[in-house]
């Protein structure tokens, strides 16, 4: 017995004296950043975001200048409206629903530009619908990116034309209620520029009373080549 208790003593001896070694081998310990990181926050973003995209066909399938005709054909999103063409109310993933016409929880962005302001709240009558060509909708985590709008971001897009050369087009819509709706715009382009100017008109006297309105939109925009992927 005495003999196997030695045994294990000498053992348990030469693991201690081992592990002294080896932890004794290292002199210090690098931590290093991976140059992966920005790849693995955009799979987040790719995977943790739910983005919807309207392109200038799909706005063109409804008059444009009633946006939330065509808004409201993308799943979990609710527009109401006060008049035929102004106080539109955003309603997406449920947030906003509890507001009268604050937009409360959603944030919108014109090119980039915030259109809500410092209280969350968010005044869609300025905007000129009929000049947008592109919405993109972003529901879920990745609506974080643009502030406090927990319950999503909609970016409304002028996207540019570079068809080269010198354009003029003019729409205009008659309707019920009095409505007249007209827009002009001027286009020029070459390969590395292209600017554009428009003038809406939209008038009409309302489906109920007091709820007429009339709003008068000019709207330039200019975008610079400087390279391939700078503009």
């Amino acid at each position: 017995m005495k003999k196997y208790i030695c045994i294990a003593a000498m053992l348990g001896c030469a693991i201690a004296h081992a592990q002294q070694v080896q932890e004794g081998s290292i002199d210090e310990v690098n931590i290093l950043g991976r140059k992966k990181i920005k790849q693995e926050r955009a799979e987040f973003k790719r995977h943790g975001q739910s983005v919807e995209t309207l392109s200038e066909e799909d706005l063109n399938r409804n008059n444009p200048a009633a946006i939330d005709q065509t808004l409201s054909t993308m799943p979990g999103l609710q527009v109401d409206k006060r008049t035929n063409f102004g106080g539109q109310r955003l309603v997406l993933r449920g947030y906003g629903n509890d507001q009268k016409f604050n937009n409360w929880g959603v944030k919108a962005y014109w090119n980039n530009m915030p259109l809500t302001n410092a209280e969350g709240v968010t005044v869609l009558d300025d905007v000129d619908f009929a000049y947008v060509t592109n919405v993109e909708v972003i529901k879920g985590p990745a609506a974080t990116m643009y502030g406090g709008g927990v319950g999503g971001a909609v970016r409304f897009y002028t996207r540019p034309d570079f068809t080269k050369g010198v354009s003029v087009s003019e729409n205009a819509m008659f309707g019920a209620f009095k409505t007249f709706q007209s827009r002009t715009q001027l286009n020029v382009a070459d390969e590395n520029y292209s600017v554009s100017a428009a003038y809406g008109h939209l008038e009409t006297d309302g489906y109920r009373p007091n709820g007429g309105g009339l709003k008068n939109f000019f709207n330039v925009n200019g975008t610079v080549k400087l390279g391939k992927k700078t503009s």
